[in-house]
């Protein structure tokens, strides 16, 4: 049994479902990211668990307890709102006090509390500081002292370093995953970056229209992803569809076609349709070079070269001398290299533990089976 359990969760404003049928278990001491797309119902499924949505059918249980019925403030759930929502006419101290007002503790317990928490989120000269002269940082570390003050059994974190520039966003991600982890609260994360999912996950939940289309922890989906839509979505993989064909010399061998061209596949592709998709990282596709050991490769043409920073991102249309038909494949070149300018004529190959065969949500057209993507 999970520590909590999100069962058959439907949500519906009106329009549609916005969360349809989502099931979702989370290990106590977890730190579980909802990633996904905006619109896809991860915000929505935070707002179910703290009680300020009421979901269509489904139960809400922590540690055995269905609380799908409980308001939110008999739940014991803490919640950093994306903008820290913070009470303008009190000081940092007396925000972070208001989470305990509703607990039955003497004065001088509820003080020692507050300057507990505020120590660890590095907090405690600012106590008497009113929100306006706090920074943005600052601002979301009250936010996060105020959220752990009741000593919540579950912590919501909803796109909480969204609204901060990108690298007070990437020092304070890394503080507050270090506090989580220090205190051992169990909690769900929501957001869109993928970054900031990688490093703070301990497992990750890809959602789309409302659903979770896969879950696993960070590196297995990133490098092992199941479905076409969370191999895109995390790590921006090239999905290329195709076809899977037996060789005529030996049955256990396989070949993968797409977009005119064939990759060796020795792997069992037994449960694998003949129809499916490869996922390829933009980093795990090499350009052929002088002395290279690739067994095979295809051939490609740079399409669009851009510079972004320590890598040079490619666009490559593959060549195919057989049909029409062509693949767009995006490639990442790291370090200070000869790159190939636009208009030139490449050669690509890709090792095969580093591909993943992906399940396709809808059939693919006859263009797509055919390369294109």
């Amino acid at each position: 049994m999970k520590y909590l359990e999100l069962s058959q969760i439907r949500v519906d404003y009106g329009e549609g479902l916005v969360v349809d049928d989502l099931n979702l278990g989370v290990d106590q001491g977890e730190m579980m990211v909802l990633l996904g797309e905006s619109g896809c119902g991860k915000s929505t499924t935070l707002r179910v668990v703290a009680g300020l949505v009421r979901p269509v059918t489904g139960s809400v249980i922590i540690a055995g307890e269905d609380i799908s019925t409980f308001p939110p403030w008999r739940r014991e759930i803490g919640f950093v709102f994306q903008h820290h929502a913070l009470f303008p006419h009190l000081t940092v101290e007396q925000n972070v006090e208001y989470g305990l007002d509703r607990r039955s503790l003497d004065r001088s317990v509820r003080r020692a509390r507050v300057q507990d928490v505020l120590e660890l989120v590095g907090m405690s000269e600012f106590a008497h500081r009113k929100p306006a002269a706090l920074s943005g940082g600052q601002a979301q570390r009250v936010a996060l002292a105020r959220a752990l003050a009741p000593s919540p059994r579950v912590l919501l974190l909803d796109e909480p370093f969204s609204s901060l520039d990108i690298h007070l966003a990437e020092r304070l991600r890394e503080e507050v995953t270090r506090i989580i982890r220090s205190v051992g609260v169990t909690s769900i994360l929501v957001t869109h970056n993928q970054v900031e999912a990688l490093v703070m996950a301990d497992r990750i939940a890809v959602m789309q229209s409302g659903r979770i289309v896969e879950q696993a922890t960070a590196e297995g989906l990133y490098r092992s992803p199941t479905t076409a839509f969370a191999a895109h979505f995390l790590g921006r993989s090239n999905v290329i569809y195709g076809r899977i064909e037996k060789t005529q010399s030996q049955t256990s061998r396989s070949l993968f076609i797409g977009g005119g061209f064939r990759v060796p596949l020795r792997r069992a592709v037994g449960s694998i349709p003949s129809r499916c998709a490869i996922a390829v990282k933009p980093e795990d596709i090499a350009i052929q070079t002088t002395g290279s050991t690739a067994v095979w490769t295809v051939k490609a043409e740079v399409v669009r070269v851009l510079f972004v920073g320590a890598d040079h991102e490619l666009l490559i249309r593959v060549v195919d001398d057989e049909s029409e038909n062509t693949a767009l494949l995006r490639i990442r070149v790291h370090g200070r290299v000869d790159i190939p300018p636009m208009g030139e004529t490449i050669a690509i190959w890709w090792p095969e533990d580093a591909m993943s065969l992906v399940a396709i949500d809808d059939p693919p057209s006859d263009s797509q089976l055919a390369g294109l993507s």
